[in-house]
């Protein structure tokens, strides 16, 4: 959860999720909650498959 908002329920929530691309595992039981009105980046290289 987020900080100093323990009782708050996340607008979306992931739970346990991997990814694999072929052999390589990019994701591996990645657990992530946001927020409503949080703001949230996902970055990388072009191509790296966001």
């Amino acid at each position: 959860m987020i900080a100093g908002s323990a009782n708050e329920t996340p607008m979306v929530r992931f739970e346990n999720v991997s990814k694999c691309y072929g052999d390589l595992k990019v994701l591996d039981q990645l657990d992530l909650d946001i927020a409503a009105n949080e703001k949230v980046a996902v970055i990388g290289p072009s191509g790296s498959g966001k």
